[in-house]
């Protein structure tokens, strides 16, 4: 029961992550305007953090981070 209270959110957070990039899937030759690769960094950089001055698991922060980033990071188009 130990296993699934402490891996069970993080497999859901993958499992949420892996809908998301399918269904914002593109056809090979478009190319995706918007910021998804910066916005991972960032909020992996931002999860970690977070895990750090508040102290708590750093797998899930760092998770949540990468999805919260990954989601702005689609959301903000490049001109």
């Amino acid at each position: 029961m130990k296993f699934v209270t402490s891996y069970g959110p993080l497999v859901i957070i993958w499992i949420c992550a892996a809908i998301i990039l399918n269904l914002t899937k593109k056809k090979k030759n478009e190319k995706a305007a918007n910021y998804f690769p910066e916005g991972m960094c960032i909020g992996l950089v931002l999860g970690n953090l977070i895990a750090v001055i508040l102290d708590t698991d750093y797998i899930i922060s760092s998770s949540l981070g990468f999805i919260i980033g990954m989601t702005f990071g689609m959301l903000i188009k490049r001109k």
